[in-house]
């Protein structure tokens, strides 16, 4: 039994400690609505930089300033205008938390619109994810992504370990 012991306080001693996760930074989102649109159109863009910031900036070369932003319902949100003569393509658009720092990025795309006499102006195709934030959702870790893998491959070696113990002493008994 002092064997046993033995082996279970030495293996306990080699066990990593799991690391205390840091509090995460809140996750920064910039969305539109319609992600295409024309010259002359209007567009909402919502918007999050962590639970309680009311207000932010979103800015982008189809816009013709930055845009202030401000809390409805505990979600940023903005209206911006394409100006008339907007070039067909597509625009980053930023937003930018208080403090300055850039939090989040998506793409607006702007399509032209058919000119007096029938003739459409060239339009490039939206990219596959005109509307894709360049941060993915604030979901949690999942129930597979905890740190106590270590954990449970010290118990199955230490249970491994009591039975061979266990076994060796009856053969020699």
């Amino acid at each position: 039994m002092r064997v046993l012991l033995g082996l279970l306080v030495g293996l306990a001693a080699t066990l990593p400690v799991p690391a205390v996760p840091a509090a995460a930074a809140p996750v920064a989102t910039v969305t539109l609505t319609p992600a295409v649109a024309h010259p002359g159109g209007t567009v909402t863009v919502t918007g999050s930089c962590g639970a309680g910031v009311p207000t932010a900036t979103v800015s982008s070369n189809a816009f013709p300033t930055p845009i202030p932003m401000t809390s409805v319902n505990a979600v940023l949100t903005a209206h911006a205008t394409i100006p008339p003569g907007t070039a067909a393509q597509g625009y980053t658009v930023t937003l930018t938390c208080p403090g300055g720092a850039t939090a989040a990025t998506t793409t607006l795309w702007v399509v032209s619109v058919v000119a007096p006499g029938g003739q459409a102006e060239s339009t490039p195709a939206p990219g596959p994810s005109a509307a894709a934030t360049t941060h993915g959702p604030a979901t949690g870790g999942g129930g597979t992504s905890g740190t106590r893998g270590g954990l449970i491959l010290a118990a199955g070696v230490a249970a491994i370990s009591a039975g061979l113990v266990l076994a060796t002493r009856r053969r020699r008994a």
